[in-house]
């Protein structure tokens, strides 16, 4: 499931205080995700995308 070049923020910088990810591909804001992940996970690891939605902002 492949983003639309206008919701991806390649070059964007991480949140405050967010740990540097080299492989993490933000998106812009009102961007809502259904994702399947290791349950007991404190980070979203190994996570699959499912569904994406634009809310708008």
């Amino acid at each position: 499931m492949a983003l639309a070049s206008n919701q991806c923020r390649p070059n964007s910088p991480a949140p405050k205080d967010m740990k540097k990810r080299p492989a993490t591909q933000w998106v812009k804001p009102g961007i809502k995700a259904r994702v399947k992940h290791l349950r007991g996970e404190e980070d979203l690891r190994h996570a699959s995308l499912q569904d994406f939605w634009d809310e708008g902002t």
